[in-house]
């Protein structure tokens, strides 16, 4: 399991991708880790020289939004009461797209 802070670093980012849920969290180190159902695991360390300004930019230019996946748990719980979210934050039926044309994180894992 990654530490998403500790001595002598911190998470300066967390972005999420709302076509296939993947969360990551970009640390001031340069990691980048990515959330998994168990917790967060390092996925890739920014190349020396790139800023992480300039990784940030080229993350939203393919889609990625601010924000993280919901945990399991609480997708279950949307499951069971009918109502879900995207990853923009709009309410939804849990097989549901919000009129910003985002899927219900429900449909993203499909869990449906």
């Amino acid at each position: 399991m990654a530490k998403l802070n500790g001595k002598g670093f911190k998470v300066v980012k967390r972005l999420v991708n709302p076509n296939n849920g993947l969360s990551i969290a970009i640390r001031s180190d340069g990691i980048i880790l990515r959330k998994t159902f168990n917790g967060w695991k390092r996925y890739l360390k920014i190349k020396d020289g790139v800023s992480i300004e300039t990784v940030i930019q080229k993350l939203y230019s393919k889609g990625y939004i601010d924000g993280v996946a919901p945990e399991f748990s609480t997708l279950m719980k949307w499951q069971n009461e009918g109502i879900a979210r995207t990853p923009d934050g709009c309410r939804v039926e849990p097989d549901g797209i919000c009129q910003h044309g985002y899927k219900s994180w429900l449909l993203i894992y499909g869990l449906l």
